[in-house]
C-alpha cells in the first residue's frame, strides 16, 4: 500500500507496516493536528524533553504561522491499536531539495518524536531497528528528512531512528538538574562566584528598585513579551544575525500558547528594575521540567555593569528550583558562560538526516558541510572573531 494513493484531503491513511517481526505495527499518517491530538497528548503525558513536542506548543505554531494543511504531516504508529509514537513533521524546500523537518525548527534546543518507552521496551534491537525503518517508508515522498537536535547519549533509553540517519553533527543540550536551590548553590557556586554575584546584585540595587516577576496570564504578558523582542533585535542588529523573530507570525505563536495552552505552562521571568523589563526569560514549563526558551536584556551600558542576565538567571533558579517547582530547567544548546556556570548536565543532541532520492544526498553532504563549518568556527576563538569581522558580508546560510 503505497502512501501517496492513500492520503488525501489531509485526512489519516492506514499504512500496513510490511514488517517481517510477529509484533505488527501500524501506521496513520494525517495533515489534520486536531486528528492526532488525543494520541498525543497520551503520548506527553510521560513527560517531555522539549516544547517541540509539546501539542499545545506545536499548534499555536502550526494555526499563528499558517503552516499550509498540504506540508503537516504527522505520524502515529500503533502497536496492537494502542498508539505509542507520533511524529510530527512539515514539508519544506532547503538547497533546492524537498524536505521532511521539525516544525519549531532551532527555536527548540532540542527535538524528537513522542514515544511510549513502556511498550517500546517490549521490543528487541532487531524489532527497533525494523520499526524505524517502517516508519520511514510510511513518510510522505522527500528528498530527505531532516530532524537537528534529537537526543543522543547514553542516559536516553530508546533513540529516535535508531540505526536509520547519519549523525555528523553533534552538539549539547545543558541543564540544571537539582532537586532543591542549596543543592544546586552549593555545587555550582564557589565563595568568589557568591561575591561576585552580590557585587552584580549591588550595582543593580543602586539603581533602584530590582526584583523578579513572572507573567503567565495572557492579558499581563503583551508589554513584556513586547519587550523581550525588542532587546533581542538589539542584540541580533549588534551581531549583524537575522533576527528570528522578526516575523509578527512567529510572535503571535510565542504569544498564542499564552491563551492556548492547557497541558504546557507557558511563563516569562522578568527581572525589572523600578518595574521596567531589563533582562526576561520566555519558558515553557512541562510537570517539574522549566525549559528556557529566549532570553533578553538592555544594552544600556549603566544597567549591563550589574550583569542582568546573570542576575535574572540566579534569581528564576532560587525561586523555581524546589519540592513545589521545578528540578531541571533547560537553558539550551551551545556553549555559553552561564551555562557552564549553571548547568551539571551536558545532554548530547545530533542533527540526524536521512536521505531518500540523490537531490536528498545533495543536501545532506551540503547541509552537513555547513554545520560541521559552523561547529570548527565557534569552537575556535581566533576563527570565530574573524568570523564575526566577515559577518555582515556572507550570505544568510552562513550566518548564526
Amino acid at each position: 500500500m503505497k502512501l501517496a494513493d492513500e492520503h488525501k484531503n489531509g485526512k489519516s491513511a492506514l499504512v500496513h507496516d510490511g514488517s517481517p517481526s510477529d509484533w505488527k505495527p501500524m501506521f496513520t499518517v494525517t495533515s489534520d493536528i486536531y486528528e492526532v491530538e488525543p494520541q498525543w497528548r497520551a503520548l506527553e503525558a510521560f513527560g517531555i524533553q522539549s516544547p517541540g513536542q509539546s501539542f499545545d506548543f506545536v499548534r499555536s505554531w502550526v494555526e499563528q504561522c499558517e503552516i499550509p494543511l498540504q506540508r503537516q504531516f504527522y505520524v502515529t504508529a500503533y502497536c496492537n491499536r494502542e498508539p505509542f509514537v507520533v511524529l510530527p513533521l512539515m514539508m519544506t524546500r532547503r538547497l533546492g531539495a524537498t524536505v521532511l523537518t521539525w516544525f519549531v525548527g532551532s527555536h527548540v534546543a532540542c527535538n524528537g518524536p513522542l514515544i511510549n518507552t513502556a511498550i517500546m521496551s517490549k521490543l528487541s534491537e532487531d524489532d527497533r531497528k525494523e520499526f524505524w525503518r517502517t516508519l520511514v517508508r510510511a513518510l510522505p515522498p522527500s528528498d530527505a528528512v531532516y530532524m537537528p537536535g534529537v537526543l543522543t547519549g547514553e542516559n536516553i533509553e530508546f533513540e529516535a531512528f535508531e540505526g536509520q540517519s547519519k549523525k555528523p553533527v553533534c552538539d549539547y543540550v545543558y541543564r540544571t538538574e537539582f532537586d532543591s536551590w542549596e543543592e544546586a548553590d552549593k555545587e555550582r557556586r564557589d565563595r568568589k562566584r557568591r561575591r561576585r554575584d552580590k557585587q552584580h546584585r549591588q550595582k543593580l540595587d543602586a539603581l533602584g528598585k530590582v526584583e523578579l516577576k513572572s507573567f503567565e496570564l495572557p492579558g499581563e504578558i503583551v508589554h513584556p513579551l513586547k519587550t523581550v523582542f525588542a532587546q533581542k533585535r538589539v542584540r541580533f542588529e549588534q551581531l549583524d544575525i537575522e533576527d528570528p523573530f522578526a516575523d509578527e507570525k512567529v510572535r503571535a505563536a510565542y504569544a498564542d500558547v499564552f491563551a492556548t495552552a492547557n497541558s504546557v505552562r507557558p511563563i516569562i521571568y522578568a527581572l525589572c528594575l523600578d518595574g521596567e523589563v531589563i533582562s526576561a526569560r520566555y519558558c515553557i514549563a512541562h510537570q517539574r521540567k522549566l525549559f528556557m526558551l529566549i532570553s533578553s536584556m538592555t544594552d544600556d551600558a549603566g544597567v549591563m555593569a550589574g550583569s542582568p542576565g546573570n542576575q535574572c538567571l540566579l534569581e528564576v533558579l532560587k525561586t523555581e528550583l524546589n519540592d513545589d517547582g521545578f528540578n531541571l530547567v533547560d537553558i539550551g544548546v551551545g556553549e555559553a558562560d552561564e551555562k557552564r556556570r549553571w548547568c551539571n548536565v551536558m545532554q548530547p543532541v545530533c542533527t540526524c538526516f536521512i536521505p531518500r532520492t540523490v537531490k536528498g544526498w545533495v543536501f545532506f553532504v551540503a547541509q552537513a558541510g555547513i554545520e560541521r563549518l559552523k561547529m570548527v568556527v565557534k569552537g575556535n576563538a581566533k576563527l570565530f572573531a574573524f568570523y564575526k569581522t566577515i559577518r555582515g558580508i556572507l550570505p544568510p546560510v552562513l550566518k548564526t
